[in-house]
């Protein structure tokens, strides 16, 4: 009897016919053989498109469900839930009884168009350029981010703010900042900044910041934050 031949592929089944026809007549040829069938994944190439689902809302304005108020009536629309989500101020307005709730109309009458839009643009894609942004508009940022605790926003404005040169302040602008940062615990380090740029510009008999429109305002409707503020120039220069 002729050696068993084992013939491992599937291909050997012409090898096998050879075999056949080369045993002697009467011999008796058992042949066993098995199949075996491999399944091989094939990996689909999907072409990768990245979409920026925030950004196109944002763009589009895609089943916009809210608007916020400004104060010349204008109309701004956005989305609920991506104010929720990006400030629990807001998500406590929209969903805590308030009239916000049921009229999804917010009123946001203490920022310009161009301040909201950059403001909306940061809630929405992340993105802020504050190289080219002027000094009115990254004090409304402030304030706002402030407002409704956009915390990381807050932050940008505020190194932003802090790493400025002093003469990029005017000493309006430098005792406006002072006055909103003064009670603000986490803006301590820029109102420090504005108190030694008011300093500077505060020389002889202080003749420098009586003619400031802003301080003449200050003195006029809130005569005791002025005073503070004097009693803390005088404090300093005798140190």
């Amino acid at each position: 009897m002729k050696k068993q031949q084992t013939i491992s592929d599937f291909e050997g089944a012409l090898k096998m016919s050879e075999i056949c026809n080369k045993v002697l007549e009467g011999t008796r040829l058992i042949l066993t053989y098995s199949v075996i069938l491999q399944w091989r994944d094939t990996k689909a190439e999907f072409p990768s498109v990245r979409v920026n689902v925030l950004e196109k809302l944002f763009d589009e304005k895609l089943l916009a469900d809210c608007s916020l108020i400004l104060s010349n009536g204008t109309e701004v629309k956005c989305h609920r839930n991506v104010l929720a989500a990006q400030s629990d101020v807001f998500h406590t307005m929209l969903t805590s009884g308030f009239s916000e709730s049921t009229s999804h109309k917010i009123e946001m009458t203490d920022v310009s168009e161009e301040g909201l839009s950059i403001f909306l643009t940061y809630l929405y894609t992340y993105k802020i350029n504050t190289m080219v942004m002027t000094l009115a508009i990254a004090v409304e940022l402030l304030q706002t981010s402030h407002k409704y605790n956009v915390s990381a926003l807050e932050s940008a404005i505020l190194e932003m703010l802090f790493h400025k040169p002093n003469n990029w302040y005017s000493l309006d602008s430098a005792l406006s900042l002072y006055f909103m940062t003064a009670n603000v615990t986490a803006h301590s380090s820029l109102c420090e900044k504005m108190f030694d740029i008011i300093k500077r510009n505060t020389y002889g008999n202080g003749q420098n910041l009586r003619s400031s429109a802003l301080y003449k305002e200050l003195e006029a409707n809130n005569p005791k934050e002025a005073i503070d503020l004097t009693f803390k120039l005088l404090e300093d220069a005798k140190i």
